[in-house]
């Protein structure tokens, strides 16, 4: 009996050492499976290394025809807005040249622009008949969607470019070092619409007063040519106002000035008829020929600052991906 219990002692031993041993394997095998899977896992970072950016250099020289192609298409879409919303500022304008002419040719608009230049600004008077008080209000709106417009064509082209550069280029290992490179281009077209903007407000303020100071030297101009013929005209009118005077006897003292008076209106009147007569068309001419001239040199302006931009902002693109240190998989 006791030897049994012995046996049964003895027998529990080497079973819980047995126990014991193969726990102590299999935390081992356990172990070393976790560091095979640890090291996999660690494998592929390790293997990324930093390279010059030849492949971006190489994507420069093949797609350089590319880049001018986007570079262009861009700039041509940026013209046909400019050509639109300054064609569409300045219809209003045109669509006031007669009213402007009814007044130049009337009586009325004749003194008060007579008495302008005397006392006032002749500049600012043809200004308030032709561009009215909201061209610079409509200036500015035009403006802005001439600025706003741009940067998408900036945007857009700048994208091309990094559609271009950036093929074969392993996206999701450089995320970060795109997406900071794409927040440096954004923001470097961001301060070309706020340039633009601000030569948009320097132009809105002197426009308008700058294109009536050439259509006022004509009226001025014309006036003076009319007043030369009144001269002439009054000094025969002074004579017949001293007739009529004699004619209303007693009533004289209120007949003679208020006769005077209307031969002098009919003597302006017919001068300012036979004026509008012989120089509206001409005058309207050359007007329209002033608006023309000017709204062009508007449009070229926008067009001049539009692709010095553009090519400001591919230069400074291309220039920014040369430098950036692209990552690969070893191999």
């Amino acid at each position: 009996m006791k030897n049994t219990l012995n046996k049964d002692r003895f027998t529990y031993f080497i079973a819980t050492i047995f126990l014991l041993v193969s726990v102590f394997v299999l935390i081992l095998l356990m172990q070393e499976q976790l560091k095979i899977e640890k090291e996999k896992s660690v494998s592929p970072k390790s293997l990324e290394v930093l390279v010059p950016s030849n492949i971006v250099i190489n994507n420069i020289l093949r797609n350089e025809t590319n880049i001018i192609k986007s570079l262009n298409n861009e700039l041509n879409r940026t013209k046909q807005i400019i050509d639109l919303e300054i064609d569409k500022l300045f219809n209003p304008v045109y669509e006031n040249i007669d009213s402007f002419l009814d007044h130049h040719y009337s009586v009325l608009g004749e003194y008060e622009e007579l008495g302008t230049i005397v006392f006032g600004d002749i500049n600012q008077m043809v200004a308030n008949k032709l561009f009215k008080k909201d061209f610079n209000e409509s200036f500015i709106i035009s403006a802005d969607l001439i600025a706003k417009e741009h940067r998408i064509d900036l945007t857009n082209h700048t994208n091309n470019i990094r559609e271009y550069l950036l093929y074969g280029v392993d996206l999701n290992i450089n995320k970060n070092l795109i997406e900071k490179l794409n927040n440096d281009i954004y923001t470097d077209i961001l301060q070309e619409e706020n340039q633009l903007n601000e030569l948009s407000n320097k132009v809105s303020s002197t426009i308008a007063k700058t294109i009536s100071s050439e259509i006022s030297t004509n009226s001025v101009t014309k006036s003076a040519t009319k007043g030369s013929i009144k001269m002439a005209a009054n000094s025969i009118t002074s004579s017949t106002g001293a007739a009529t005077g004699l004619l209303c006897g007693p009533f004289a003292w209120i007949c003679s000035p208020m006769a005077a008076g209307i031969l002098l209106f009919s003597t302006d009147a017919l001068v300012t008829t036979g004026d509008e007569l012989l120089n509206r068309e001409n005058f309207q001419k050359e007007i329209v020929e002033i608006l023309d001239l000017n709204k062009q040199i508007l449009k070229d302006g926008y067009i001049k600052e539009c692709k010095k931009s553009i090519d400001k902002i591919s230069d400074q693109t291309i220039k920014k991906y040369k430098l950036i240190q692209i990552k690969k998989k070893k191999i």
